[in-house]
């Protein structure tokens, strides 16, 4: 149900391991400040759903939050559960997980549900994240974001479309409503993933696409994920990011409680 790692992805395939090691970091930074944030407290129970091979631990650390992963793949689950990376790991599907309600205090779909909505609707999903907060909880989602400018600008070529992984798209806005229907309110919504890697992804497919995969697309795709010029775009990519442009979004709702509706 989550993201599957290529490791012959252009992003790592591009870029030299410390440049990764930075950007990585600064998500990491960005998706530790928002959650401080929003959520008021420093400890309590995690549902990562989709959890795949990263639950996102380094979100929530070990002894100040109990974290369960639930997913699809059955060597995922052993995986984090061996890594020590979860309390409590098994095998499961979104919108069909029999946990008991207000269990948690943060369910996370880190990049998850466009893998699941074209199988099944999201409504009961969001619906099923909902009974399982506690009042005061938070629901974290992250998804390809249809508002995207490089999607205009590079259409088909946009890395957001990313067939035959992403066969299904939706705009914040449906989010918004479904969980308007559960009483939830949108707390939250920024660009955290690195539009500049984004932006040179969908450039590199297009020269894959006209000059071939050979020397001349590959001396484009360094040129691009470059340091020079990621320093050069970075006014660009922070207007994008800052102005919720970027390719990948992260949107934060919130249940509340009984004082607050």
């Amino acid at each position: 149900m989550s993201e599957p790692y290529d490791p012959d992805n252009l992003l790592d395939r591009l870029s030299d391991r410390p440049t990764l090691e930075v950007q990585y970091r600064q998500i990491e930074r960005r998706e530790r400040e928002i959650l401080r944030r929003r959520l008021g407290r420093d400890g309590g129970d995690v549902l990562s759903v989709g959890c795949g091979w990263h639950p996102g631990r380094h979100l929530f650390p070990a002894g100040r939050w109990r974290m369960t992963g639930v997913d699809a793949d059955p060597a995922k689950v052993t995986a984090v559960r061996e890594r020590g990376l979860v309390e409590e790991a098994f095998v499961g599907r979104a919108g069909a997980l029999e946990l008991a309600p207000a269990s948690f205090d943060v369910v996370l779909y880190r990049l998850v549900l466009h893998h699941v909505a074209y199988v099944q609707p999201l409504a009961p999903l969001v619906s099923e994240a909902a009974r399982l907060l506690r009042p005061g909880g938070v629901l974290v989602i992250n998804h390809p974001n249809l508002e995207s400018i490089d999607r205009w600008l590079f259409g088909r070529f946009w890395l957001g479309y990313e067939l035959p992984r992403h066969l299904y798209l939706f705009p914040t806005e449906l989010l918004r409503r479904l969980m308007a229907d559960q009483g939830m309110a949108e707390v939250e919504r920024r660009c955290l993933y690195g539009s500049h890697a984004a932006s040179s992804t969908s450039l590199t497919f297009i020269a894959e696409a006209y000059l071939g995969q050979g020397r001349a697309s590959r001396v484009i795709g360094a040129i691009l994920f470059s340091k020079i010029c990621r320093a050069l775009f970075v006014p660009y990519f922070r207007l994008v990011d800052q102005w919720g442009l970027g390719s990948n979004v992260t949107v934060v709702f919130k249940r509340p409680h009984a004082r607050e509706r």
